[in-house]
């Protein structure tokens, strides 16, 4: 599942007590087994740790300077369809079918040609 998500989006914990990685699969979690998790995502993204640890950083540091206390599910959605209109436009059309409020079958059809058009 990490390879397919998109390298600006995923962000890493060990708050689960028990999600705990290998090696220590079976015991109770601690924030020092992170560590494992990036050097698993390292593996899966066939890059260095200290990629991975920038891009890791980046990404918390966007979350973290967020605006707003929380963020809106709106907000969400729309950096969702952003980015899978730019890496699967059908799993962005599926998206798009139950994020937008589609009025008339013309409306989804707009949607086909802007993405057919603009990509």
């Amino acid at each position: 599942m990490v390879k397919n998500i998109p390298k600006d989006r995923l962000v890493l914990e060990t708050d689960s007590p028990f999600l705990t990685p290998e090696p220590f699969r079976g015991k109770e979690n601690k924030p020092e087994y992170v560590e494992y998790v990036y050097k698993k995502v390292a593996d899966l993204w066939q890059m260095s740790m200290e990629e991975v640890e920038k891009i890791i950083d980046e990404n918390e540091m966007k979350l973290l300077n967020w605006q707003e206390v929380e963020i809106p599910s709106k907000e969400i959605g729309k950096m969702i369809m952003e980015k899978l209109k730019k890496v699967d436009q059908m799993a962005y059309i599926r998206f798009a079918t139950v994020y937008l409020d589609f009025n008339s079958i013309n409306d989804f059809e707009k949607l086909l040609v802007d993405l057919k058009n603009n990509g």
